[in-house]
């Protein structure tokens, strides 16, 4: 619902996704769901995934390329997206191979569960961690619930910004809104890498 609840209220907007992470930043920032579990895969195969909570759609809002399969959230099970690192540590030899294999989690517990997930596809390896920590092997679990933030995109970043404003004042709920662009995101996370080196080395 609200001012967002249907891009087509403005051309301007070529789509809109909610998300519950945000680009560019390698540690949680309010409102992310991100956590660490083990997962379990073919032939008992285990790894410790780097886990976060997005909408089907953020693939495609940040260009990750899918290599097999297709991002849907599912009815009665967990659907979920791996990357290519991931599946290899599960032990599938291809990234196809993953698809539609059920693979075993706990929930944000470190220790082996048995709680199910559907592998509905596999994306090229994404390293989502702030450039001090290593690359983990990333899992998504897939949900069309509520989420903190709003991913808009579209040709135009002036039109964008001027979009959320029109729209805001006319269906928002009167409430104080921050807009910022995933390139400013990604230069505000260099900076801090920057001054974090800067420290170091002094």
């Amino acid at each position: 619902g609200g001012a967002f609840s249907d891009h087509r209220l403005d051309p301007r907007i070529d789509g809109r996704r909610p998300q519950g992470l945000l680009p560019a930043h390698g540690e949680p920032q309010r409102g992310d769901r991100i956590g660490v579990d083990l997962w379990v895969g073919r032939e008992n195969h285990k790894q410790v995934l780097r886990l976060s909570t997005v909408s089907p759609k953020f693939f495609e809002t940040y260009g990750m390329t899918v290599l097999a399969g297709e991002p849907r959230t599912g009815k009665g099970e967990m659907n979920v997206v791996i990357d290519a690192k991931a599946a290899r540590a599960l032990g599938f030899a291809t990234p196809q191979d993953a698809v539609g294999v059920l693979v075993r989690g706990s929930s944000g517990y470190v220790q082996e569960g048995n709680e199910p997930r559907r592998v509905v596809a596999v994306v090229k390896d994404v390293k989502l961690e702030s450039a001090r920590n290593a690359a983990m092997p990333q899992g998504f679990e897939l949900s069309d619930a509520t989420q903190w933030d709003i991913s808009l995109y579209g040709p135009d970043m002036a039109a964008l910004r001027q979009t959320v404003d029109d729209l805001w004042k006319r269906h928002g709920p009167g409430l104080p809104y921050m807009i910022e662009s995933a390139d400013e995101l990604r230069a505000t996370v260099y900076r801090q890498e920057q001054q974090m080196t800067t420290m170091l080395t002094a």
